[in-house]
């Protein structure tokens, strides 16, 4: 082959090459349609990830620079969403969420990641709220309807020990 002509091929390949990379800015600006996006950062590591879960929800799962998930934002299949918030060791520790039939809730958890406290409105009843201690027994619940209010005490065992009304 001469210089002429591996110069020709060398030119075709380049325009080729350009028409494609112009093809791909357009297909860009036009949108991009994916099932997932990982962001990683500079070392690599998944910092990001929008997308699909099995569940059939979709959500953006935020990490830490160690590759722990610290934050999930999220649409479930069933059509509730929510906000789930992680410590450093990738445990529960808070969670706002609204739920399918439309009633907001807020969950607090313990550092071993069980829920202590629950925050709820209900659709028919009102807004309750649950403490539970770290066996997981509900020790207090509080509620407020159309009767008034309602406050519920309980012993390490889950059995009442005061009620009012």
């Amino acid at each position: 082959m001469t210089t002429e002509e591996r110069l020709a091929k060398v030119e075709r390949e380049l325009a080729e090459t350009r028409q494609e990379l112009a093809d791909l800015r357009a297909e860009l600006a036009a949108g991009l349609t994916t099932r997932q996006v990982e962001i990683i950062d500079e070392a690599g590591m998944r910092r990001a990830l929008l997308g699909m879960h099995t569940d059939g929800g979709s959500g953006l799962d935020l990490f830490d620079e160690t590759g722990t998930r610290r934050a999930l934002l999220g649409v479930h299949a069933g059509g509730g969403s929510g906000l789930i918030l992680h410590d450093a060791a990738g445990e529960n520790r808070a969670a706002l969420g609204v739920h399918a039939n439309g009633g907001p809730g807020l969950r607090l958890y313990d550092a071993a990641g069980k829920p202590r406290a629950l925050l709820n409105m209900r659709a028919n009843t009102g807004p309750r709220l649950d403490l539970f201690d770290e066996n997981g027994t509900l020790r207090a619940g509080l509620t407020v309807d159309k009767n008034g209010p309602g406050l519920s005490l309980a012993d390490a065992a889950g059995k009442g020990i005061w009620s009012a009304p």
